[in-house]
């Protein structure tokens, strides 16, 4: 055998081995990606991890082809953005093939009262009711401000970034017990283990609103007049406009 026809063979010998270890590197790599990590970022779970994994195999299994698995990231995440408890997710395949899916949770802030109950979440999501089986985070969710007043779907995301802003505030951050819009538009607040009732006037200046407030409460208080004031009137420029009890 001639030295070309023997090189030639070794050369030949040589790529089938590398074919080799190369689609079998691939059949494991496709074999790996069966393999799956769910993530829940939130340290409070009203999500199980079980509910994702189902969504996940919903789309895994029309995704099998033979032996090789062919998934659009993208079009996971779109699927378990579909779900109403979901408000963020991010899919990734890490390089050993293991399929990580990275979950944000969608909290109820605030609880709608009207003909139907439902619950709000910080962006002015719908959440209704019953999606919530467990019973400890019931528990929580008795302790949501409260939505009452004349308003549609389309102030939803307004009536959060009213709520969100006098939450931000350290001294209403816990007090919240109702907001209300009423219909000629502007807003009242109560807080909890108190009977005043705080005209916000429109969701305009509140954080100078809620200024004039805790100044207000905190001469009231230190004078031992709070429980004389019925009404709060916050909605003037400059000044707070007191009604007392009768």
């Amino acid at each position: 055998m001639s030295d070309h026809i023997r090189l030639a063979l070794k050369g030949a010998l040589l790529l089938g081995v590398v074919f080799f270890v190369y689609g079998f590197a691939q059949f494991k790599q496709n074999k790996r990606s069966y393999e799956k990590e769910i993530i829940i970022v939130d340290s409070v779970s009203v999500l199980s991890k079980d509910i994702v994994d189902k969504l996940l195999i919903q789309k895994l299994d029309h995704s099998e082809n033979d032996n090789k698995l062919k998934v659009d990231l993208r079009v996971i995440e779109e699927l378990l953005l579909t779900h109403t408890l979901i408000s963020n997710a991010q899919v990734y395949k890490t390089i050993d093939g293991k399929l990580v899916t990275e979950v944000k949770q969608r909290f109820p802030l605030a609880l709608v009262q009207s003909d139907e109950d439902f619950y709000l979440d910080e962006m002015g999501v719908r959440i209704e009711k019953n999606d919530f089986k467990s019973i400890a985070l019931k528990a929580d969710l008795n302790n949501l401000p409260v939505i009452v007043g004349k308003f549609g779907p389309e102030n939803y995301v307004e009536l959060m970034d009213l709520l969100k802003s006098i939450q931000d505030d350290g001294f209403f951050a816990s007090k919240i017990k109702l907001l209300k819009k009423r219909q000629d538009g502007f807003y009242e607040l109560e807080l909890r283990n108190s009977n005043l009732i705080i005209e916000l006037g429109n969701n305009s200046n509140i954080n100078q609103k809620l200024k004039k407030f805790k100044a207000f409460f905190a001469k009231a208080k230190h004078d031992q007049i709070l429980d004389d004031f019925i009404r709060i009137n916050l909605a003037f420029d400059n000044q707070v406009v007191c009604t007392k009890r009768i």
